[in-house]
């Protein structure tokens, strides 16, 4: 078995280790990620900057493994009317930004839990700002700022280095 295959077992393993363990997650699919569902299993991913990061981390890599995490994972986005009714482009957008966190190596355990502040800055060097906003119904999402920018970000994040 090659070590590639082995990792993504692995990986895959892990991932149905933390979805039997995260009991209730994502049971009911959340819907437009702008604000306009309440329900608790959102209210739960999203009540804090720390668990939305926690979300969208793991939404996106067990979606394979559970397709209704997608939803979860979009829902970490604070989008506009337009982008929340395309849901490929949605889809799209939170797996470029969990990608995006993971290059640039972003614990979890880097951004608070709690905090009095209405946003929290993710990440702010070197031209990367990410950020995480508290909504008007209370809930936490990375910001249309932030948003906007991922193009960016996600080519700058995955040039190619060395030689061609």
């Amino acid at each position: 078995m090659s070590a590639t295959r082995f990792r993504h077992m692995l990986a895959v393993a892990v991932c149905l280790l933390l979805a039997s363990a995260y009991r209730g997650f994502a049971q009911a699919p959340a819907t437009a990620a702008n604000g306009s569902s309440t329900a608790q299993v959102q209210r739960q991913s999203l009540a804090s900057p720390r668990e939305t990061l926690k979300t969208l981390y793991f939404a996106t890599v067990a979606y394979d493994v559970r397709p209704d995490l997608l939803d979860e994972a979009i829902a970490c986005l604070d989008l506009d009317v337009t982008r929340v009714s395309d849901r490929p482009e949605s889809a799209r957008l939170a797996i470029d930004l969990e990608q995006i966190l993971r290059t640039l190596c972003v614990p979890v355990h880097s951004v608070p839990d709690k905090t009095d502040r209405d946003s929290v800055t993710v990440m702010d060097s070197e031209g990367f700002k990410i950020t995480i906003g508290r909504g008007k119904d209370g809930l936490w999402r990375f910001d249309r700022d932030t948003a906007d920018r991922w193009p960016r970000l996600a080519s700058a994040t995955c040039k190619p280095t060395g030689p061609a």
